[in-house]
């Protein structure tokens, strides 16, 4: 990952890299792009760790996880602050519905998981 870093001197090269050599099929879809994140609430707590302490537009990391190491690209940042209804309410909803289709397919898994039998012949 160290070597790759020096080859990816802009942001193009880095999505084309993303697309072609991440082991991640949602990332390397999307061309490594995570959109917008909550660096203290991002799920991969090493990625919020370091993501302060980047620096723009340049190939960053690697970050050592759990699930192997990553390069970090950050694009641009916004300001954070406190929540507002009203302000925030659009990705609010979206929160909340992508919960709700999260708990409604683990349920729908859960239920399948128990009435459904596959027998497979050898």
């Amino acid at each position: 990952a160290a070597s790759l870093k020096d080859s990816l001197l802009t942001l193009a090269l880095f999505i084309r890299s993303a697309k072609t050599r991440s082991m991640d099929e949602q990332t390397a879809e999307s061309g490594g792009n995570l959109g917008w994140i909550n660096p203290d609430s991002y799920p991969i707590p090493e990625f919020g760790m370091v993501l302060g302490q980047i620096e723009k537009n340049v190939c960053a990391g690697p970050v050592r996880t759990e699930m192997g190491y990553h390069l970090l690209w950050v694009e641009s940042t916004k300001p954070g602050g406190p929540a507002s209804i009203d302000k925030h309410w659009t990705e609010i909803e979206t929160m909340a519905l992508n919960n709700k289709k999260g708990e409604r397919f683990r349920a729908l898994v859960s239920s399948a998981r128990q009435n459904i039998f596959v027998h497979i012949n050898n």
